[in-house]
């Protein structure tokens, strides 16, 4: 009986024990949990601070918030992307890097690291990584527009525009009102060399999005590339509506008045060229545009003043030379005409026109071989030019001139 309730006893000290110690791991471990709520609530606090202080720009103060929480939860991925970010506004590219590469590790799916880590390699100019971390933002989460864009646009960068074409056409149907992505669709297609599609893009875009000034700016440029110079008048005049004259870009006032060279008003566009060259008077393609088209006029007087900015602002430009010989020849002032001439054909080896003009002072000055080589060295720049091909061979023809070793005239 003794043994019994000796065994007895020390069964229920025993059960006892094993109870209290039971009772002492539970304890520890609420509190392990309770400290770890608190924790996480106290890292939340930290976070939240450091996301205000990111949000009005100091970023010195995000940083050391951020740090602060990661110090306290490290596994939250948001916490790293925030870290990165403040990074990347502060151009730290590599540390930016680096977290977003730590929030992934924790999350791979975390599809806001994604974009933000092929920010990063599209400012290192690492296109190929960054459109592979774009397109994981997009296939995460395919109602953000903006993955979409980043992943075409960096398939643009490495000019596999087919590619980024095709990545938005697929998936446009989607974003049915969205104006950002047909605006890309229209660049694409100007870099395909697709006017006529780019102006219509842009047409859509811009009914999607009509506030935008820009986009309609664009829309007029797109047209005016497609030919379709009366509907880009249309949009440059309307971009006049919503500015006064002395608020008006000139990169506007410049197309319209191109698009009115384009239409046969050159009156009104010479207007507006010389309204342009005093806002850009250092520009010399509006000088070169002024002048050639005083030319056409007959209007000498700005000829000769555009020859004269043109070679103060671009002495290696031909354009300067050419205005000024047309000036001289004129004047009739033959021999200088031939001279600047000269000077317009050796600052261009790409343009035919001032080695045909050259060619057509110097027959008229009796000086046929030498226009005949004038002739053939336009035919060499451009094989296809009609009217050098019919000089040189119709001096060929008169026996004005022998063929030797120049072009062939078929």
């Amino acid at each position: 009986m003794s043994t019994r309730i000796c065994l007895f006893a020390l069964t229920v000290s025993a059960a006892c024990l094993a109870a209290g110690c039971a009772s002492s791991q539970y304890r520890e471990q609420v509190r392990d949990e309770a400290a770890d709520r608190v924790g996480l609530v106290n890292a939340q606090l930290t976070y939240d601070q450091a996301k205000r202080a990111f949000t009005v720009g100091n970023f010195d103060e995000a940083l050391e918030s951020i740090n602060a929480a990661i110090d306290r939860h490290d596994e939250r991925p948001d916490f790293h992307i925030l870290k990165g970010r403040i990074h990347l506004e502060s151009d730290r590219l590599e540390p930016a890097l680096d977290a977003f590469l730590a929030a992934l590790e924790h999350d791979e799916e975390a599809a806001e690291a994604h974009y933000y880590a092929g920010i990063v390699f599209q400012r290192w100019s690492e296109n190929d990584q960054a459109h592979r971390h774009y397109m994981a933002a997009h296939e995460l989460q395919t109602d953000k527009v903006h993955y979409l864009l980043a992943a075409a646009e960096s398939k643009v960068a490495l000019k596999q525009y087919a590619a980024a074409r095709e990545l938005v056409e697929q998936r446009l149907q989607r974003f049915e009102y969205n104006a950002s992505l047909r605006h890309l669709l229209a660049q694409i297609a100007l870099l395909e060399g697709n006017t006529e599609r780019a102006a219509e893009l842009y047409a859509e875009a811009r009914r999607l999005n009509p506030d935008d000034l820009m986009l309609l700016e664009e829309l007029a440029h797109a047209r005016f590339d497609a030919g379709q110079y009366a509907r880009a008048y249309d949009a440059v005049r309307e971009l006049r509506q919503v500015a006064d004259d002395d608020d008006m870009s000139p990169s506007w006032l410049h197309l319209e008045a191109r698009c009115l060279v384009q239409l046969d008003r050159p009156a009104e566009a010479r207007n507006l060229y010389m309204e342009l060259a005093r806002r850009k008077e250092n520009d010399p393609t509006v000088w070169i545009e002024l002048g050639t088209l005083a030319w056409q006029l007959g209007d000498f007087r700005r000829v000769a003043q555009s020859s004269v900015r043109i070679k103060s602002l671009a002495p290696n430009r031909y354009e300067g030379y050419l205005l000024k010989a047309l000036n001289e020849q004129h004047r009739e002032n033959h021999e200088e005409a031939i001279e600047q001439f000269r000077q317009a054909t050796r600052r261009t080896d790409s343009d035919p026109i001032p080695f045909m003009l050259l060619g057509r002072a110097l027959e008229q000055a009796g000086k046929i071989d030498e226009a005949f080589d004038a002739y053939a060295d336009a035919l060499e720049i451009d094989p296809q030019m009609p009217e050098a091909r019919d000089r040189i061979a119709r001096l060929a023809e008169q026996g004005q001139v022998t063929i030797g070793q120049g072009p062939v005239v078929e």
